[in-house]
């Protein structure tokens, strides 16, 4: 986990990996979750948020309603792309926008 430290100051910069609980387990449709990310992905910039949906579709994502992912499935899927620190800071920013 990265840190940031000085003489004086040590800390992370990110939440603990562990940070998991019932919300990874709740069921989203894909159209849910395609807005949600849509939000979440859109500080990264056009380019970016386009691959990621792109790869998230080839690696079975559906975004229709008939599909259901947990948020677990999609915060696996974020890791194999981003690695384990980039998909947590996304995943932080996706359980807000699932939560408005």
């Amino acid at each position: 986990m990265p840190f940031i430290s000085s003489p004086n100051l040590a800390y992370s910069i990110l939440p603990p990996a562990s940070n998991t609980d019932d919300f990874d387990d709740k069921l989203f449709s894909g159209s849910v979750l395609r807005k949600a990310l849509d939000e979440t992905l859109s500080a990264l910039g056009t380019t970016w948020k386009e691959k990621i949906f792109e790869d998230l579709e080839h690696s079975g994502i559906k975004f229709d309603r008939k599909s259901k992912y947990t948020v677990s499935q999609i915060r696996q899927t974020l890791q194999t792309l981003l690695g384990e620190d980039g998909a947590e800071l996304l995943m932080e920013r996706l359980k807000k926008a699932l939560e408005k």
